[in-house]
């Protein structure tokens, strides 16, 4: 919505001057030198620390290495991608969104370009919606609401390719046969965390940056 953005401002500016502490936008890590125990910034500068914390965030998975390279191809994840979206929406005049994922996000995701006008389809790959979090009971309810608003749901489907014209998909052909066209495809398949920094630093890292009860990491020194 118009207003949706406002809402993502948790506290106000003068917060962080209040309890000292100090902001810098627009500034990139580029990597952390734990034995002179500083990180270098992308500008080339360099902030010692005693104590560092690593809060670096996840980014969206995507069906395919190549599925953001398509102009209407979007995940959900950053203001800015709800931004692209809502002015794909507007200035594309699209009219059908297919959204790739029936999680939490996938679900929330549908419903809001249903409330932007557009014919929405949801695939999920599970046997039900938001079986992480719902039984199938639960899932059956939900999936009874999202039909009744108009949404069509498809559950136990996985894509077996795409079709695209030049820059733009048209299509998800689905394994078990049929073919779903859209003007705009969303996905919506879950996070990977953003541990590239702390690979590079020789941190221990699995799923994510392995950290003890204590959110410390195999450094003592860094926490995450």
């Amino acid at each position: 919505g118009r207003t949706g953005m406002d809402g993502l401002q948790l506290i106000p500016d003068n917060w962080y001057a209040k309890n000292r502490v100090e902001v810098w936008r627009n500034s990139i890590a580029r990597a952390v030198d734990r034995q002179n125990k500083s990180v270098l910034l992308a500008t080339g500068e360099s902030l010692p620390y005693d104590k560092l914390i690593l809060a670096t965030g996840a980014h969206c998975t995507t069906p395919d290495p190549d599925f953001l390279s398509f102009d209407n191809a979007f995940v959900l994840r950053s203001a800015e991608d709800a931004q692209a979206l809502r002015n794909y929406v507007q200035l594309r005049r699209a009219r059908h969104a297919l959204v790739v994922g029936g999680g939490v996000l996938g679900v929330e995701a549908a419903d809001a370009l249903h409330h932007l006008g557009l014919q929405v389809t949801l695939l999920q790959r599970s046997d039900r919606l938001m079986n992480a979090q719902l039984d199938h009971q639960g899932a059956a309810r939900l999936t009874t609401y999202l039909e009744g608003i108009g949404i069509q749901v498809l559950t136990d489907v996985a894509i077996s390719r795409w079709e695209s014209q030049g820059a733009t998909l048209r299509a998800a052909w689905l394994a078990h046969g049929p073919c779903a066209r859209a003007d705009l495809f969303v996905a919506c398949l879950g996070i990977g965390t953003n541990a590239q920094l702390a690979r590079a630093a020789g941190l221990e890292v699995g799923r994510g940056i392995k950290v003890d009860s204590c959110m410390r990491t195999s450094d003592p020194d860094i926490y995450a």
